[in-house]
């Protein structure tokens, strides 16, 4: 019976969403205390006695492992850290369900494996090389077969390497198999035939659409963007109905080859034996598999597109995440040469952004003040799905009119993946271009994060288990780009080595030609907690991005040094590759904006008065350094000295900044660079960070502010709401 609720307990465990976080925490906990329980009132049935080490090891490690990935983050842990949990829990609690309901039905099942002893061991053997080849082979040869270009390693490595972890799996469950007692066999080989025959369903009838598999990442990951990501009542009953079919549809093809073993036996071998002729004639009939592509195999298919600029014209909006315009005099001061690659550049210091959320800032970076938080407020109505999508519209419909070809790099909050072809652009993330600078770059290697021949083997292993299983297992298995975050030491860095990777490879992968101008939106995170950079400017492991409290401003603020060093980084790829822009006789025939839609969390280094924005009432709001946003100007053909503008701004005119390139009045009038400075007033807010604590029509705005004049003094910011 505990172990059937264990089993019940577990499908709401993984389903919940995170707005049910607490109660899902507690059904993790219940689900850990009826594993002890379970294992407990295993070790007093007479039928385990000859397996008490066994089963202790297996027990003790589990249970070392829930302690590891549970109690450090106890006080705090978040939806990922819980699913992950979960998932430890799963094959202990399923080996001891097989425990229980072998001691239950013990005598039926010691019958019926000693009366066909050689069919039920033969059944096993056929359903786990089944399994095996569809994972270690099938999967991983297709895909290569496919795609020959993005082979790295000499196919032979891949394939021996293939081999060794198939012999591992083989070994290990035949071990186990062969250490049960005969009653838990009886139990263990139909099923084993039943995951074989599930396994083949999946990969060949129900393998789903993720779009290509470009170098190891899907095109258009849907939901697999990651697990902790809100699914709607569709999809959360889409689960439950797999989950349930699953169920029947299992038990129903157990008695099935329990009842008809000798036929379900030949069934498996057929299946053995198309896999394996399959997997043969892929390999065989691509003579280009044999070839060696090296590093470039690492580059996905749309990368000459993403690097591409064109001798016409070029217009290039750089959105650096969190990079808080103060920094710019400290950091030009520090790094005089810096300045000399930013000739031609108009810096705004008095640029507010939107809001201190990228959800709240990037709408109107996008397409103007219209998507504004307090301006969408002000006309509810529209699912903010739709507001972004009209936002991410605003570009692409515009320069496709114009004949720029248009590239979105690091698209968020909105699946613009999916619409690629319909819209006519091209989307791409830095994750996409990692592995190459791993494996390339100089600074890269010394991380020592470069896949080996041994690795890239073991990923498309994992591939095939992903497409073995059940939908509803696939986000535990690819997530945000990782496949079960193998050999990922960089995870605490990852953002940066994501958004640094992209950095460096500008001026090493970009070529030029004369074909159509060129739009790039780039989405760089580099200067984003949690931030990873030191003070000698390297990748370093120990990151920094948490609050701590300031007792001068009494209030919890972020530290300077992390967010400070990023932006140094940050600019000092970006000069590198604005000077090779001026070798390859591109930057003059280029407009580029450098915009950020919020600071770092903490105090502007230009307002001393104006350390932490507060409320009318004195209490704190955030660090003044988050709505302190970076604008930055080049139009084309700007041959003058770096200056600055002390108008002030709103990160809302980066689209009639861009858009005016193109000549179109109704933007030229909008854009506030192109006339004298005039007096104005711009509004700013303060909104939850994550998405789906705000309202799914509107924001939820805490506190919104207005202000005119020089915004480094107190007096001129003004509170409108609340």
């Amino acid at each position: 019976m505990a172990a059937i609720i264990g089993l019940l307990i577990l499908i709401p465990a993984i389903i919940l969403d995170k707005h049910l976080l607490v109660f899902k925490v507690s059904l993790s906990i219940t689900l850990e205390l009826l594993i002890i329980y379970l294992a407990f009132t295993q070790f007093r049935q007479r039928i385990i006695d000859r397996r008490r080490v066994l089963l202790a090891l297996i027990i003790v490690v589990s249970l070392f492992m829930h302690g590891f990935l549970l109690l450090p983050n106890i006080s705090s842990i978040s939806y990922t850290e819980l699913m992950y949990f979960i998932l430890s829990q799963i094959p202990v609690l399923l080996l001891l369900t097989l425990y229980a309901v072998t001691d239950a039905f013990s005598k039926s099942l010691n019958q019926f494996y000693r009366h066909g002893r050689k069919h039920l061991d033969s059944l096993f053997i056929c359903g786990m090389l089944l399994c095996c080849g569809l994972i270690f082979f099938y999967s991983p040869l297709t895909i290569h077969s496919s795609d020959f270009e993005s082979l790295p390693f000499p196919l032979v490595q891949l394939i021996l390497w293939h081999l060794l972890y198939c012999m591992a799996f083989v070994v290990l469950t035949y071990l186990f198999y062969r250490t049960r007692l005969m009653e838990m066999r009886g139990l263990i080989a139909p099923l084993a035939a039943v995951i074989g025959l599930s396994a083949w369903l999946y990969t060949y009838i129900l393998p789903g659409d993720y779009g290509h598999l470009d170098v190891i990442l899907f095109s258009n990951p849907g939901s697999l963007l990651g697990f902790d990501r809100l699914y709607g009542i569709r999809e959360k009953l889409l689960q439950i109905a797999e989950i349930v079919l699953i169920l029947i549809t299992g038990c129903g093809l157990y008695y099935l080859v329990r009842k008809f073993s000798h036929v379900a036996l030949w069934v498996l071998i057929a299946l053995n034996f198309m896999v394996l002729g399959q997997t043969a004639m892929n390999v065989f009939v691509s003579p280009e598999l044999w070839r060696v592509n090296g590093k470039s195999a690492y580059l996905p298919e749309n990368a000459r597109t993403v690097f591409r600029l064109s001798r016409d014209k070029n217009v290039l909006l750089f959105m650096m995440d969190m990079f808080t315009g103060g920094f710019i005099p400290e950091i030009f001061e520090s790094y005089p040469r810096l300045r000399a690659s930013f000739e031609g550049f108009v810096w705004y210091p008095n640029t507010i952004s939107l809001g201190t959320a990228t959800f709240a800032g990037l709408p109107g970076i996008l397409g103007g003040d219209e998507f504004a938080p307090h301006n969408v407020n002000n006309n509810p109505g529209i699912p903010m799905k739709k507001r972004l999508s009209e936002a991410y519209g605003v570009y692409s419909e515009a320069f496709n009119a114009s004949g720029y070809e248009t590239v979105y790099v690091n698209p968020v909050y909105f699946n613009l993946e999916k619409e690629s072809d319909k819209r006519d652009i091209t989307v791409v993330h830095p994750e996409s271009f990692v592995e190459y600078w791993l494996s390339s770059d100089e600074e890269a290697l010394e991380l020592n994060l470069h896949y080996s021949s041994g690795q890239y083997a073991l990923i498309f292993s994992v591939i095939g288990l992903f497409k073995a299983c059940p939908f509803v297992l696939r986000p535990f298995i690819y997530t945000q780009g990782r496949w079960l975050n193998i050999n990922r030491g960089e995870l605490n860095i990852r953002n940066t080595v994501n958004h640094l990777a992209y950095l460096s490879l500008l001026r090493k992968l970009t070529t030029v030609d004369m074909g159509k101008p060129a739009f790039k939106f780039i989405n760089n995170e580099l200067t984003h907690s949690p931030w990873a950079i030191d003070k000698e400017l390297k990748i370093t492991t120990e990151t920094t991005g948490g609050r701590r409290y300031f007792s001068e401003y009494d209030f919890m603020l972020v530290d300077r040094d992390g967010p400070y060093y990023a932006s140094i980084r940050a600019l000092i790829e970006l000069a590198n590759f604005f000077d090779w822009m001026r070798e390859n006789e591109v930057f003059n025939e280029s407009k580029i904006v450098i915009v950020s839609d919020h600071g770092h969390y903490g105090p502007s280094p230009l307002w001393p008065r104006l350390p932490v924005i507060r409320a009318r009432n004195g209490e704190g709001v955030e660090g003044s350094a988050a709505y302190h946003s970076l604008l930055m100007v080049k139009n084309f053909n700007s041959e003058f000295k770096f200056k600055q503008d002390n108008r002030l701004m709103s990160t809302a005119d980066t689209a009639a900044i861009i858009l005016s390139a193109l000549g179109d009045t109704k933007w030229i009038e909008k854009d506030p660079t192109r006339r004298p400075a005039q007096p104005r007033e711009v509004v700013t807010t303060l909104t939850p960070v994550p998405p789906e604590k705000n309202e799914k029509d509107s924001y939820k705005i805490e506190y919104q502010f207005s202000i005119s004049g020089d915004p480094s003094q107190p007096e001129n910011w003004h509170q409108d709401f609340p």
